[in-house]
């Protein structure tokens, strides 16, 4: 452990790291589970939120000095969508007291009175002003609700509009109305200029996915959002029971431009936040995080430290080892500097894309797919075009494989398979994505023959990626192993996809080889066949040589002062994990 403790020291002191200043913002724990805890509303000092207890759902407030949590109505009165109004004086919320489909009802925090106006399904209330109430009343028997707006003094109701409609609120000078809007053609954002009386959207953005639950900024610039990247359910469809991640974009950019737009990505992928809401200071989010539901706060301007410019976004990019919190970065970069985003779009959407693969999300990636094939033919660059068009194939066969049972695959099944293998286009590696195919099927015979095909073959990136995975899914460790050393070696690979083979290698190596004198000797034999990334093996070997000395002290001193020696900052921080992580396995 105290050789652990040192190496980490090494590492924090070689890249120079400043907790307070280098490093992606932490979400803020404000609630405590066990219970679930989501849809915050704040007031000044006070937050509302509901909390979900043995399958009863109750309204709370919580003091944020002193974290001090009371229920706001008695124990026996089911209730949920807390909204303070813009005043602080009462509380908006969707009450089961008198009707399990739900009603609006109205609590003063004043006098603790509760008036209610429920006459049918409702739910979803919102403040426009301090005078009026906007909430969703659901037509009963249908999939068709309407926006209601309530005169609080004058007790009306007006409806806005209807349709299929949800998660509604209001811009704080009340003149805009968000909402998510569903028709036979589109779905997504959708914005009513109240003074106007016209609806803008739904709005395109440049992500997979869907859009809702949306806020505006306080000073009206901004709107936040959740946004679902990938179909994390793995029920076929993308909705509101997928992880989600929080966005935000410039309001004046949804109304003059058609194209779609690119919004800048506030938190990471695996830390599932919904719900957000603004205060003057905080981003609020129901996160499911750590184990439940719970609220959470950020800066408004997300995770990412606003003082990073270019260079520190893409050093940040580099270091990293989740590959959510690459995504998150190759967003920021994206955002922060269009320009050179367009110029590189290739190799963003191709980084964005192996970073979607690695974390398993099909329906993101077959965004990207999808969005490269477009860019490689308007480029005239047909095999990857046609490359790509095979990659979408695959993905829409993997997807469909989350729905039948592991071994047995109906027949309706194999023939959607055979109806889409025959879409492959051979010229474009076919066999790498014939092989692919018939492993799904259990054909691993006819899959070997098929992948020996493309040995030797120059492929595009993804391609290696793709039959270094099948090679490993087949069981074939020395196949695999030599797989990985030649594209680590591979100079028409990134530096960064170079080092990511790298240390699959070494992984596999320790997989294989278990026993440190033989693994000595395999590693051995591969650093005598590399051109470049020696120091990483290198380092490997001291490492094992450290853990069989008997005199620990002298070979953790040759050790350390091994690793100081490598001054490249990416071979030096794989280094310095490979060290971390095999001393953790002793």
């Amino acid at each position: 452990m105290k050789i652990v403790i040192v190496l980490l020291i090494s590492f924090f002191q070689l890249f120079a790291l400043s907790w307070q200043e280098n490093h992606l913002l932490s979400l803020e724990k404000i609630t405590v589970g066990p219970f679930d805890n989501y849809q915050a509303s704040v007031y000044k000092n006070q937050l509302f939120f509901t909390r979900s207890k043995n399958q009863i759902v109750q309204v709370y407030e919580q003091n944020l000095t002193s974290r001090m949590t009371q229920r706001i109505l008695a124990s026996t009165i089911d209730a949920k969508d807390p909204a303070i109004s813009p005043d602080g004086r009462f509380l908006a919320l969707t009450s089961f007291a008198n009707d399990a489909q739900g009603d609006i009802c109205i609590y003063s925090l004043h006098d603790k009175n509760t008036t209610c106006f429920g006459d049918a399904i409702e739910h979803s209330p919102f403040w426009i002003d301090a005078n009026h109430l906007g909430y969703i009343k659901q037509l009963f028997g249908t999939n068709i609700s309407e926006l209601i707006v309530l005169d609080i003094k004058k007790k009306t109701k007006k409806v806005l509009f209807r349709g299929i409609i949800n998660a509604p609120s209001a811009s704080f000078d009340g003149r805009y109305i968000v909402f998510y809007r569903k028709t036979s053609q589109k779905k997504g954002l959708c914005i009513y200029d109240r003074k106007e009386q016209k609806e803008f959207g739904p709005f395109a953005f440049d992500l997979p996915g869907l859009s809702s639950y949306a806020r505006f900024s306080r000073d009206g610039k901004y709107l936040y959002f959740s946004h679902y990247l990938n179909d994390t359910t793995e029920d076929q469809h993308i909705d509101g029971r997928d992880h989600s991640v929080i966005f935000r974009i410039e309001v004046q950019k949804l109304f003059h431009t058609k194209k779609p737009l690119l919004p800048q990505q506030l938190t990471s992928v695996n830390q599932n936040c919904n719900f957000p809401f603004l205060s003057e200071k905080y981003l609020y989010l129901t996160c499911a995080y750590e184990g439940s539901l719970d609220i959470y706060r950020l800066p408004l301007t997300g995770r990412v430290p606003t003082t990073w410019q270019e260079k520190e976004l893409k050093k940040a990019h580099d270091m990293s080892t989740n590959y959510e919190d690459k995504l998150l970065l190759l967003n920021t970069l994206a955002y922060l500097f269009p320009k050179n985003y367009e110029k590189s779009k290739i190799s963003f959407l191709e980084r964005e894309l192996s970073n979607h693969l690695e974390i398993g999300e099909l329906s993101a990636s077959k965004f990207f797919v999808k969005e490269l094939q477009t860019l490689y033919h308007q480029n005239h660059q047909q095999y990857l075009a046609d490359f790509y068009h095979n990659v979408a194939i695959l993905l829409d066969i993997q997807s469909q494989i989350v729905q039948e049972p592991q071994k047995i695959k109906s027949v309706a099944f194999a023939l959607a398979v055979k109806k889409e293998s025959q879409k492959i286009k051979m010229s474009a590696d076919g066999e790498l994505f014939y092989a692919w195919i018939d492993s799904f099927f259990h054909r691993d015979k006819k899959a070997l023959k098929e992948l020996r095909q493309i040995v030797g073959k120059k492929l595009p990136p993804l391609g290696y990626y793709l039959a270094m995975q099948l090679e490993k899914k087949l069981f074939l460790p020395k196949v695999y192993l030599q797989q990985l050393f030649l594209a680590s070696q591979n100079k028409a690979l990134t530096k960064e996809a170079q080092l990511y083979y790298t240390f699959a290698m070494l992984d596999e190596v320790s997989r294989i080889k278990p026993n440190p004198k033989e693994r000595k000797k395999e590693l051995l034999k591969i650093l005598k066949k590399m051109q470049f990334h020696q120091s990483i093996v290198q380092n490997e070997i001291n490492i094992i040589d450290l853990l069989e000395a008997k005199e620990k002290h002298k070979a953790f001193k040759k050790s350390a002062k091994y690793l100081k020696t490598i001054k490249d900052p990416l071979e030096s921080r794989i280094a310095h994990i490979r060290a971390i992580f095999l001393f953790q396995q002793v």
